[in-house]
């Protein structure tokens, strides 16, 4: 996103222990190789997420959401270097020994496609760009928030961050999915903001619907 964070923003969440879940977050983590850039500082990126990673392990969670710009990305054609940080995050990712799901972000997109992005990262639970899962009595929705408005996917920086939505099929296929759920608590992570009373470019263009 254009406020990119300037370090990596973690969080372990446990929800009410009668209902006995938790499970950690980390977001906005930009691997990449370069020299720092005003608030970003890139190369101190993986030293946090080994932190990170290692803190969640103690903690025996079951699991682990990291909700985007995984990596940084550069140019449209710069592919190479970002399976490079791609391979370095997967490498990070071994430090944790639960399952590790992906939520899609904008930058992910700078030199990839969304197929390159997943297929290329090792060690994450599922290589689908929105899904769901269920753990206990819990529905956990992964949405991705990265298409253009005529439904193209964001790919090789054929985008413009501020300009991002959900497509139709997928929309489709998330009231399907929630009314499936119905009678579990439900938990939904999307790279973007949902809140459409945020004026500023972070929310997603299609938030109301």
């Amino acid at each position: 996103m254009r406020y990119a964070i300037a370090f990596l923003i973690v969080c372990l969440v446990q929800l009410t222990p009668a209902q006995g879940i938790r499970f950690g977050l980390l977001t906005d983590s930009h691997w990449a190789d370069k020299a720092t850039s005003g608030t970003r500082y890139y190369r101190d990126t993986p030293a946090k997420m080994r932190m990170a990673l290692d803190t969640f392990q103690v903690h025996s969670l079951p699991f682990i959401v990291h909700i985007g710009d995984v990596i940084d990305g550069y140019t449209a054609n710069d592919t190479t270097l970002a399976w490079k940080d791609l391979d370095s995050v997967g490498n990070a990712l071994t430090h944790f020994n639960g399952l590790k799901y992906i939520v899609l972000g904008n930058h992910d997109m700078a030199s990839l496609s969304k197929s390159q992005m997943l297929n290329r990262l090792t060690g994450i639970a599922v290589k689908q760009n929105y899904y769901s899962f269920d753990k206990d009595s819990y529905h956990f929705v992964i949405l991705d928030g990265n298409y253009n408005a005529d439904s193209t996917d964001f790919s090789h920086s054929n985008y413009t961050w501020s300009d991002a939505w959900i497509s139709p099929a997928e929309r489709r296929w998330l009231v399907s999915d929630l009314t499936a759920a119905t009678g579990k608590l439900t938990i939904v992570f999307l790279h973007e903001i949902l809140d459409s009373t945020v004026t500023s470019g972070e929310c997603l263009k299609n938030a109301n619907e």
